[in-house]
């Protein structure tokens, strides 16, 4: 359930905002219990998949690779949904983190990829996977610490997001993914700061209102 103190927009300044909002979120997230993060994963997973099923129902499908994340810190795992994917013919690929730049790229993996913990400690394909194209991408599915229903999202500050959204074509879809306990009313967005064009929890898939194309 979404707090009302967290409704109204207070008067401090956006960093401060952000930095106590990013303590909510991950307090509320680290809250649920096991049992409700695994039950809202195989609903998420389904959602997620089916969203992509209505994509290439209705032709609107142009590319065929998806960027998705390993869960990392409590976020959502969405590697049910990756294989369910893999078995509709999409390619899957997952982020490397090159913490020089604080910059994300993608690489290739599917159900035999090896995997080894890379920066912040975080899994990743193994070095032998391909690298997976910018141009290539269909949609890129994206963690965070809390989403509003149109498409404002709350990362934990490092930009890495941020500098892929700048780097990517338009035409790109963006999908958060997070437990519907992480969905807020406001975040303390800028008018530079990238929204999503759907949200997906275990409730449903929250269309944001940029999704004209899709």
């Amino acid at each position: 359930m979404r707090d009302a103190e967290h409704t109204s927009r207070p008067s401090t300044g956006w960093a401060e905002q952000k930095r106590t909002l990013r303590q909510h979120y991950q307090q509320i997230r680290s809250q649920l219990t096991m049992d409700a993060r695994h039950a809202a994963e195989v609903s998420i997973a389904l959602h997620l998949v089916g969203l992509f099923h209505e994509f290439r129902e209705q032709g609107k499908v142009h590319k065929r690779s998806v960027a998705l994340y390993r869960a990392h810190r409590g976020e959502v795992d969405v590697m049910d949904a990756a294989d369910a994917l893999r078995r509709a013919s999409w390619k899957t690929g997952f982020p490397v983190t090159h913490p020089e730049t604080r910059t994300i790229a993608f690489r290739e993996a599917d159900e035999r990829t090896s995997w080894v913990k890379g920066a912040y400690g975080i899994w990743e394909p193994v070095s032998t996977q391909p690298w997976m194209a910018d141009g290539e991408l269909f949609a890129v599915v994206v963690p965070g610490l809390a989403f509003t229903k149109d498409g404002g999202r709350l990362g934990y500050g490092g930009g890495y997001y941020d500098r892929l959204f700048e780097r990517l074509s338009g035409d790109v879809l963006r999908i958060g993914v997070a437990y519907a306990a992480q969905l807020a009313d406001w975040l303390p967005l800028q008018p530079h700061d990238v929204r999503m064009h759907f949200v997906v929890t275990e409730e449903g898939v929250v269309s944001c209102g940029l999704a004209a194309l899709y």
